[in-house]
């Protein structure tokens, strides 16, 4: 096959040596979640760490150098296994600096060893709410939920009310901006808007929440932040339906580009601040039917259409979504939540090895808390028989086996 999309590029579209970029990866994990950004300069944020420690390491083993093994910092959304579970042994094998979450307390066999980690490391923790930001080599990050004070110290029973309990982060880049949704559900999406979490304009990439569950991403949400590049985490063949047709469905028409790493491996989306390109590791064959360009560019972007060559082996397909010359954004008098939100950042913190930046308030994990034993959540995809305590859950078919699925298309 030799030509696998039309995609938008400009003259712009070639990167400069050392040119810095914020590049956010939806990592293909299986049914889970797991998305590490890459700061500019340097420094690493991993959110959440799948449902299997060993195949979390293969895939962030693949994309950093051996020579350096480092997280600035790691921040749960909510304990659920799907989430947690690849995070006890991440903490073994690479040098974490700072770990946050939202203060709840998991029932899952996953969530126990990560927090006998933290015990036995001495490492104390940050709860973010509503309302708090923190630097990644200068590019703010602002939580947008779960609400100061909302937060059980101990899961409840219903895994929805868990999955309303997410870290909601918000990162912005120059005129870009990359939105992080954990697992809420559509009762959030109005708390939100409400909030202002769509006053300063559309979303450039949208982590679709809850693995693109029917009940995730409204309408009125996504009318709101219109996305343009929209990626579901979900596990080859899963028993969820996991992205529902319905959720797909409410993506395309809110105009984004919709990717989902059962079929397109992880997923990169990366700039500079002005532009906008998409990197993926392989999946399904991608053809011009199926490409859904996105909106008219604004001003002083160039447009041009160009073949991308397919089946090369050992070449990840690269696509820049939206290019832009160096044009800078309009000025305007009115602050926007985010300047609001990241104006009230405390003066002090601490910077982790390249200048990852984390609040100063930090709240420890409480010793002496007897785990319960496992009781499988609605949508936890690792049920654990009870009686029994195992330090890592069992591995799905999906998970024991990442590369065991059919990529006709790009990339490795």
């Amino acid at each position: 096959m030799g030509v696998a999309a039309l995609v938008l590029v400009s003259a712009a579209a070639v990167a400069q040596p050392g040119e810095p970029r914020l590049a956010v990866t939806v990592l293909d994990v299986g049914q889970g979640d797991a998305i590490l950004v890459e700061g500019p300069r340097g420094s690493r944020m991993l959110v959440d760490g799948g449902p299997d420690p060993d195949r979390l390491l293969a895939v962030l083993d693949a994309r950093l150098p051996p020579w350096d093994r480092r997280l600035d910092l790691v921040v749960l959304s909510h304990p659920h296994e799907d989430h947690v579970a690849g995070l006890a042994l991440l903490m073994e094998r690479y040098r974490v600096g700072r770990v946050a979450e939202n203060g709840m307390l998991g029932s899952g066999p996953g969530d126990a060893a990560v927090r006998e980690r933290l015990r036995a490391d001495g490492r104390l923790v940050a709860h973010l709410a509503a309302g708090d930001s923190l630097m990644l080599d200068g590019v703010p990050v602002l939580a947008w939920w779960p609400r100061r004070g909302s937060v059980p110290a101990r899961a409840p029973g219903d895994g929805r009310a868990i999955n309303d309990t997410s870290i909601v982060l918000d990162l912005r880049y120059g005129s870009r901006r990359f939105l992080l949704m954990g697992d809420v559900e559509d009762d959030v999406d109005p708390e939100l808007l409400a909030a202002g979490i769509a006053e300063d304009g559309r979303a450039d990439l949208l982590k679709v929440a809850h693995h693109g569950s029917r009940t995730a991403s409204t309408d009125a949400f996504l009318t709101a932040l219109r996305p343009r590049v929209a990626v579901a985490s979900a596990g080859t063949g899963n028993t969820y339906g996991h992205p529902a047709p319905s959720t797909l469905a409410r993506l395309a028409a809110s105009g984004a580009r919709v990717l989902r790493t059962d079929l397109d491996g992880s997923v990169t989306v990366s700039t500079d601040g002005r532009d906008l390109r998409m990197e993926r590791t392989g999946g399904r064959t991608v053809n011009a039917a199926t490409i859904r360009e996105l909106r008219v560019p604004p001003p002083g972007v160039s447009v041009a259409l160009l073949p991308v060559p397919c089946r090369i082996p050992g070449v990840r397909s690269v696509t820049p979504v939206i290019t832009a010359s160096a044009v800078p954004p309009p000025a305007t008098d009115k602050r926007t939540t985010a300047d609001r939100m990241a104006a009230s950042l405390p003066t002090g913190g601490a910077a982790g090895p390249s200048g990852a930046w984390l609040l100063p308030r930090r709240d420890p994990i409480p010793d002496g808390i007897s785990i319960p034993c496992y009781d499988r959540p609605r949508d936890d995809p690792h049920p654990v028989r009870r009686g029994r305590h195992p330090a890592r859950p069992r591995r799905t078919p999906d998970a024991a086996q990442p590369h065991a699925r059919g990529r006709g298309g790009c990339g490795l």
